[in-house]
Parts: C-alpha cells; sequence; structure tokens
C-alpha cells in the first residue's frame, strides 16, 4: 500500500513540474510610438524645455519666473511609463529669499506653484536633484500660466 501511494506521489509531482515548464508564457510589449505618445500625452505642446537630469545628479535652471497673485508656474517630469524618475528639489530665490519644496515624480508627474504657495514676485528658479529608474534620466519641462 505505501509502495502505491508513493508512486502515485511521485507520478503527481512530475506532472506538476511537466505542466509548470511547458505552459507558454507571452509578454506584451508596447509599440515605440505607443510609449512616444505616452510622454507626449505627459507635457502640453505649450511647454518649454529646460534640460536633462541624469543618475549622477544635476541642476537645471528654469530661469526668471514672475508669481503673482493668478498666476501659476507648471513643472512637468514625465516618467515615460515609469521609467524615467526624478527626486531632489525646486528651488525658488528672490534677493534674500529662498523657498525650498521636495519634487519627485513617482506619484505626479505635474506639479503646480502658485504665489500663495511661494509668494509674490520676480524669482529664479532651479530644479535639482537625482535621476532613477531604468534609463537614469529625467526631462524637465515647464510653463507660466493660469
Amino acid at each position: 500500500m505505501r509502495f502505491k501511494k508513493r508512486i502515485l506521489a511521485m507520478v503527481l509531482s512530475c506532472l506538476t513540474i511537466l505542466n509548470v515548464f511547458t505552459v507558454p508564457v507571452m509578454a506584451a510589449e508596447p509599440v515605440a510610438s505607443e510609449t512616444e505618445e505616452i510622454m507626449v500625452a505627459s507635457v502640453p505642446s505649450d511647454a518649454t524645455y529646460a534640460g536633462t537630469i541624469y543618475r549622477n545628479g544635476g541642476t537645471v535652471s528654469l530661469g526668471r519666473v514672475t508669481l503673482t497673485n493668478n498666476s501659476k508656474l507648471y513643472v512637468y517630469l514625465p516618467k515615460n511609463n515609469n521609467l524615467d524618475l526624478y527626486q531632489g528639489t525646486i528651488t525658488f530665490r528672490s534677493g534674500l529669499n529662498v523657498v525650498t519644496k521636495q519634487l519627485a515624480n513617482y506619484s505626479t508627474d505635474t506639479w503646480i506653484y502658485t504665489a500663495n504657495d511661494i509668494g509674490s514676485g520676480t524669482w529664479t528658479v532651479t530644479v535639482s536633484g537625482y535621476a532613477v529608474g531604468t534609463t537614469q534620466k529625467c526631462e524637465v519641462w515647464y510653463r507660466v500660466g493660469n
């Protein structure tokens, strides 16, 4: 009786192993044009390219930005299908006033800053940090609007 149970257990084990290794696995990879469309969709056409930050770190200048009551600064860090991730800071300087905010595109790729957040006036804006992820680079785009 024990001998039959052992043989049955071995046969079932062999069938399980055979089933695991014979099931075909297929992965669907996006077509290049689909990936480009995803990246382009996250950055509006009127945004300005500021530069690229790489894994070794870097700083990109957005220039001088004027924030008043209704104006907003939009900063875009496209994730490129979660391949281009970024972590760092955005710094606003106006004379002796310096405002620094944390910035990362793990959960969102669009950041909005207003005069209520930073203060009214003309600011020199820089984005500093490190890119992580597969491509180890992240593009920085921005626009000022309402």
